[in-house]
């Protein structure tokens, strides 16, 4: 595994939002995004085959990935974390932003969806064609 995902989900997020990583005080706001978007990669067959939480910053992205058979959408899934949380916690003020936001969140869903649906059917033995 990559030493890029021995870094902490949470701290990364919130730095990614604009907050430093040592800060605390929102970590209970940010928490609950945080687990419904990872929620959202467990129900599209994204991550681990069992569902993964965190409960504050000793939970990383290695420990994410390594409970997961593939990590094909690593980045995409990465993204998507802090996309969701973005979108949620802190969205930006200006409505063609969030337009685009909410466009970039639902191509990264789509993309993880199809993804998700080709690697299961090959891995039931389907052939992509419907079967």
């Amino acid at each position: 595994m990559n030493d890029a995902y021995n870094v902490s989900i949470l701290d990364q997020v919130k730095t990614q939002i604009g907050y430093p990583a040592d800060v605390r005080v929102f970590d209970n706001a940010i928490i609950p995004v945080v687990n419904s978007a990872l929620a959202f990669l467990y129900q599209v067959g994204i991550g681990p085959s069992i569902p993964f939480m965190i409960t504050g910053p000793t939970e990383t992205w290695a420990d994410f990935w390594a409970q997961s058979e593939t990590d094909t959408t690593t980045a995409m899934a990465m993204e998507y974390v802090h996309l969701k949380v973005w979108s949620v916690f802190d969205p930006p003020s200006k409505v063609g932003m969030q337009d685009t936001l909410r466009e970039m969140l639902t191509e990264l869903e789509n993309r993880m969806t199809d993804i998700s649906d080709a690697a299961n059917s090959v891995y039931r033995g389907g052939d992509n064609c419907g079967n």
